[in-house]
């Protein structure tokens, strides 16, 4: 059991979560405030994190060419969340689901994987069904009615094949009791923003801190506040037109923060796995 206490950060913030619940619980506007914040404050330095790993692993030249091509990616992939949010936010749900599950429990099957990630997503889903389409309809354009009973049958099969591999079953179990505990007593978004930023990210950081030197760290922060002033000015100045649907300030920030990290998983997972696959070559 002692291995549980690995996550305690991700067990405190679910527990800190709960806290703020019970003081914001009528107030949107705050609620909206700080699910953005954790998120951003879990999956910005996530993100940087790529510089450095890019750093290590290309030479100066190959680095620079890595650098430009990867951000290029995540460019397109903001651009085109403008152009196209419906099917691309449907993409982006479904390459979390595998990014999350690839994270976490890197070394399990395939399918062990893409359950645990599907999971977090559907879980939240089912809690509060409400408030979830809120959000899901923020991105696709009021489209979307959830139905409970199929969402439980999701849950039942990712599960199946989440303990599929007969590893990690009771870190598992346990995390997953948390996290449907953080949903149920105080509210989704919090749920998920405590998964994220407290589990999600600081294992990929611990997994990954060691491409860090004592001396970048001031160049993670920099990184970092970089992508925090894309949303700023997108969000003060409108310089990518929103969606028409988008009826308000609360709506206008998810949108930002979502997409933001959304642009940035998908060149994210392609160096993950370019790293992964160099390796299995250099065993």
């Amino acid at each position: 059991m002692n291995y549980i206490f690995k996550y305690k950060i991700y067990l405190l913030l679910s527990f800190a979560m709960i806290l703020l619940e019970q003081f914001f619980s009528n107030d949107l506007e705050i609620s909206v405030f700080i699910f953005a914040t954790i998120l951003l404050i879990g999956g910005l330095p996530h993100g940087a994190l790529d510089f450095f790993i890019l750093k290590n692993i290309f030479k100066t030249k190959n680095f620079i060419s890595s650098l430009i091509i990867y951000l290029f990616v995540a460019t397109v992939f903001y651009i085109l969340f403008f152009l196209f949010p419906e099917i691309i936010f449907i993409i982006f749900l479904i390459y979390s689901a595998f990014h999350f599950g690839d994270s976490d429990f890197k070394d399990e099957s395939q399918i062990s994987k893409l359950g645990w990630g599907s999971m977090i997503i559907c879980i939240p889903l089912l809690v509060d069904i409400n408030s979830a389409e809120w959000f899901l309809n923020i991105f696709l354009n009021n489209q979307i009615t959830l139905n409970r009973t199929y969402l439980i049958t999701i849950i039942f099969l990712s599960s199946i094949f989440c303990f599929s591999s007969r590893r990690n079953i009771l870190l598992k179990s346990l995390l997953i009791c948390v996290y449907l505990i953080t949903c149920l007593f105080s509210s989704i978004f919090y749920g998920f923003a405590a998964y994220f930023a407290g589990l999600h990210s600081v294992h990929h950081f611990k997994e990954w801190k060691s491409n860090i030197n004592n001396d970048s760290m001031m160049g993670l922060v920099l990184i970092t506040s970089v992508s925090v002033l894309v949303v700023f000015f997108q969000l003060r100045f409108e310089v990518l037109p929103y969606p028409g649907f988008l009826t308000g300030m609360n709506e206008e920030v998810l949108y930002n923060v979502i997409v933001l990290l959304g642009s940035l998983t998908v060149p994210h997972m392609i160096l993950i796995n370019r790293v992964e696959s160099l390796k299995k070559l250099n065993l």
